[in-house]
């Protein structure tokens, strides 16, 4: 994957994938990891990019394992003002 909506990525497809649209704040990323840790999901690969410094972000993960709905609840409180999405190919 090179490229979502207009945001340029740089990402195999995996099987399992989370999209996650946020606002570019500090410690998003932290927050993300840590929920993923918590509930014992590893990261495979992980793609960020933004338009522009503090305005609105993407991040794409490549999970080893299928993320159950209650994780994604999580992340959702975790991580405000978001667009959490699970794909699987």
């Amino acid at each position: 994957l090179t490229r979502l909506d207009d945001y340029a990525i740089d990402l195999p497809p995996a099987k399992e994938m989370l999209v996650i649209f946020h606002p570019d704040r500090p410690g998003t990323i932290g927050r993300l990891g840590t929920v993923l840790g918590e509930h014992s999901i590893n990261i495979d690969q992980m793609s960020t990019s933004r338009k522009a410094r503090g305005q609105q972000a993407l991040t794409v993960v490549t999970l080893d394992d299928p993320i159950p709905a209650e994780v994604l609840d999580r992340l959702r409180e975790a991580i405000p003002s978001s667009q959490i999405d699970s794909v699987r190919l």
